[in-house]
């Protein structure tokens, strides 16, 4: 029969490795949206920023890590990273814009 210092012992281990099991084959929860929405910049530089609002209302501060950032005013469909950060001194839903497709230049149909 198994001592109890070796029955702790032993149960500490099974809960480690099932634990480390546990915590290495979860996949990090990415959240990938696609928006579409008019696009300004909106602020004042240094602060200015690419803001997207859509129909709703939603705004989204844009992220342009991998492309060039497109010439304003523009309607846009956006799909990227969201995440949440601050914008000055507000927090605002973010998104690192991993496509674009312009749709339609200016703001007016």
């Amino acid at each position: 029969m198994l001592s109890g210092r070796r029955l702790c012992g032993l149960a500490a281990l099974t809960a480690a490795l099932l634990l480390s099991a546990c915590a290495n084959s979860r996949e990090p929860i990415v959240d990938i949206v696609t928006v579409e929405g008019s696009v300004v910049v909106r602020g004042n530089e240094p602060f200015a920023e690419y803001v997207l609002e859509t129909a709703e209302r939603n705004l989204y501060v844009l992220r342009f890590p991998e492309m060039d950032a497109p010439s304003t005013p523009a309607v846009l469909t956006v799909t990227g990273r969201l995440y949440a950060a601050d914008w000055d001194g507000r927090p605002f839903a973010h998104i690192d814009v991993q496509e674009m497709e312009n749709r339609r230049d200016g703001l007016a149909p």
